[in-house]
């Protein structure tokens, strides 16, 4: 005891000054406010641990089982996505050869990413409305799509499922990033966007491999009708895992001004002004020669259009599909000539 006492003094002897404690204690040494225990629940390295615990009612990230099954669920979305742009790619001669409609064979491919510029929409229809709800949507949009495409009698049909499954492409892609974005931390949110990533890329890359053989062995329908159990696992997977967040919860706004941030009608144009585009594309120097009035009327219509986008766009401010402040960061525009 007495040891103590004396070490206590020794401590206490007047020395190096400190300021006073943020709780108002008085004034001591250094090395007898060293000597001192802080609470563990008072570090912030402690809080950051807490918070990564699952149980925690500070913690609003999913935890084991949850986790695996949003995220997987998400993968084979994005998985999905990605096969279903190239895996026509093959199939297109027995399409073909089927439909008797050589005229149509650009829209095949080129329409499912056409309706893929969707997603600036989707980002926004995800900010308004229930994330879960709006993922879920996707997927069945996608599915829907898929099989008006297998079960398609004539091209107009197939080019219809096409475009409704590259809606529906684009909200997975979108709505499975903004997922991972509410599912994980800081600190494990880049490792799964990198998966995501390359998931995509794989898939992309063994389109035309998997569109090959399964039209070589059964029929070019099966290209489309392999994305319904695998889309309708990821859709049970979602319903079941993903519990949307309190901070992911949509604004409570009234509907009509959820309508006017989506903002519809520039997308219209934009789209129209894509598809002008394309035609030009498709029938100059094949079934028209350039210098005709539809290969040259496409194309006015394209930059009376394109125009028209910007215009609109200019006045809708912050409503806009592209903000035009956007389009002033210099980080967006580095990132363009890679994206493209």
């Amino acid at each position: 005891m007495s040891d103590q006492r004396r070490l206590s003094d020794t401590l206490r002897e007047p020395g190096i000054p400190l300021e006073h404690l943020d709780d108002g204690s008085s004034s001591e040494t250094a090395v007898g406010h060293a000597t001192e225990s802080l609470p563990v629940s008072d570090t912030p390295s402690s809080e950051a641990n807490k918070s990564a615990v699952a149980g925690d009612p500070n913690d609003d990230y999913p935890h084991g089982l949850r986790l695996v099954l949003t995220i997987s669920s998400i993968g084979i979305s994005v998985i999905l996505g990605g096969l279903d742009g190239t895996i026509v790619s093959t199939a297109i001669p027995s399409i073909v050869d089927e439909f008797h409609a050589l005229d149509a064979i650009g829209w095949f491919g080129s329409v499912y990413f056409l309706t893929g510029a969707t997603n600036i929409v989707w980002g926004k229809v995800y900010k308004y409305f229930p994330l879960k709800t709006v993922f879920m949507c996707a997927i069945a949009l996608f599915e829907l799509g898929s099989l008006l495409c297998g079960v398609s009698p004539n091209t107009t049909a197939l080019i219809v499922g096409r475009a409704i499954a590259g809606v529906g492409a684009a909200g997975l892609q979108a709505g499975g990033n903004t997922i991972v974005g509410f599912t994980a931390s800081a600190k494990r949110r880049p490792v799964f966007l990198g998966v995501l990533g390359a998931c995509y890329t794989i898939s992309s890359a063994l389109g035309p491999i998997i569109g090959g053989a399964l039209t070589s062995q059964t029929t070019w329908r099966w290209c489309f009708y392999i994305n319904l159990p695998i889309g309708g696992l990821a859709f049970v997977a979602v319903l079941l895992a993903f519990r949307t967040p309190k901070k992911a919860l949509p604004p409570a706004v009234p509907l009509k001004e959820k309508l006017l941030s989506i903002n519809p009608v520039s997308y219209a144009i934009w789209c129209a002004a894509l598809v002008c585009y394309l035609l030009a594309l498709q029938y100059g120097g094949q079934s028209r020669p350039w210098s005709s009035s539809p290969v040259i009327g496409t194309l006015v219509g394209f930059g009376v259009l394109l125009l028209a986008g910007l215009a609109w766009d200019q006045s809708c401010a912050e409503r806009a599909l592209l903000q035009p402040r956007l389009l002033k960061i210099r980080a967006i525009w580095a990132a363009c000539p890679f994206v493209f």
